[in-house]
């Protein structure tokens, strides 16, 4: 494990990320509705949604649930992913970790295409797949049954509206003042067991200096569990650095946050 540090991206090398996502964005918008449009990750048969984050069109998920499914996550673990989407992660870790999995999600949509891929791969989530705005829906459950050893979520780190198409500008996709990170990172406490572990999956074009602020005004520090490269697809040139980042509370002088 590492103190966090980031790489710095140049002007432009972020312009042409930018173009690269819409283009992304643009591709995922034409996924039909009626649940045609499949695809395959490894093992797992997906099914996607054009108003879902589609896996398999944007790399970072697919990291995702390999590192939490193959080198965090254990057998009979209780595991909370906020922002489920096609539901990739919670799948493989449901399938390979043999973990019990949970998983909100504020947009119907993904809701339902996550208990569908669940469903279509023989898988059920333990906990089940709940619509709600980041913990809202659990608060209303048996707290006994709502402790999780890990909580995750692929946050939402779009920084400018330029590279999201306008049908799916909305809090799936950015996070405008990083106003939810800061619900997740405070509301979190209170779903956690003792030795559980908040998560964030992020990248190096997230808004970095808003992460560190707002772990440091609410007395967190933070480490790097893993920390990955991808290309984004046809533009090899472009390449998104991915992190999952670890929330310690009150222990900043053990793990610094690094300038």
């Amino acid at each position: 494990m590492e103190s966090i540090s980031f790489y710095e991206m140049t002007k432009r090398e972020r312009e042409l990320w930018q173009i690269e996502q819409k283009r992304l964005f643009e591709l995922m918008y034409k996924i039909k509705k009626d649940g045609s449009d499949k695809t395959r990750i490894g093992e797992l048969e997906i099914t996607l949604h054009p108003n879902v984050f589609s896996p398999l069109h944007f790399p970072e998920t697919q990291w995702f649930a390999k590192q939490l499914s193959e080198t965090i996550v254990r057998n009979g673990e209780n595991f909370l992913e906020v922002g489920v989407g096609s539901g990739l992660i919670s799948l493989s870790i449901s399938k390979f970790s043999k973990a019990n999995v949970t998983g909100v999600d504020i947009n119907p949509d993904a809701v339902n295409i996550t208990l569908t891929n669940f469903k279509n791969n023989n898988e059920i989530p333990f906990g089940g797949i709940h619509n709600s705005d980041l913990f809202n829906t659990l608060k209303s459950l048996n707290p006994n049954q709502n402790k999780f050893k890990y909580i995750f979520w692929n946050h939402p780190w779009q920084q400018c509206k330029n590279s999201i198409i306008n049908e799916l500008q909305s809090e799936k996709t950015l996070d405008n003042g990083y106003v939810l990170l800061r619900r997740y990172i405070e509301e979190s406490k209170d779903f956690l067991t003792p030795d559980g572990s908040l998560l964030l999956g992020t990248c190096n074009f997230a808004n970095i200096n808003s992460i560190k602020s707002i772990a440091n005004d609410l007395d967190y520090g933070i480490i790097v569990l893993r920390k990955g490269e991808e290309s984004l697809n046809i533009l090899k040139n472009v390449n998104e650095i991915y992190y999952i980042l670890k929330f310690i509370k009150n222990d900043k002088s053990k793990f610094p946050i690094q300038e």
